[in-house]
């Protein structure tokens, strides 16, 4: 995973927040750390959940299924607060 990607999260931060932003996301992790345009609060975006098998099978040989993992993104990801870090 290393390309980007605009998505949209809803912030975490209820009732005081809870807008929807729009993100261009790098996807080099399964964990986003970002924080709210409108409120400041940081916030955990979590992609693995949202990841799929799918398998494709190459011809020739006898050769496993090739097994690959997809992204398949909501229209918008909850977030939820950044945890606090460990001293």
């Amino acid at each position: 995973m290393s390309d980007r990607k605009l998505i949209k999260v809803r912030c975490w931060n209820s009732p005081a927040c809870g807008r929807v932003y729009s993100w261009l996301a790098p996807l080099d992790s399964w964990e986003l750390l970002i924080a709210c345009p409108f409120c400041h609060e940081e916030a955990l975006i979590r992609l693995a959940p949202h990841v799929r098998p799918d398998h494709v099978v190459m011809a020739g040989g006898d050769l496993p299924p090739l097994a690959l993992e997809v992204l398949d993104l909501p229209d918008e990801l909850p977030s939820e607060p950044r945890p606090p870090e460990e001293a």
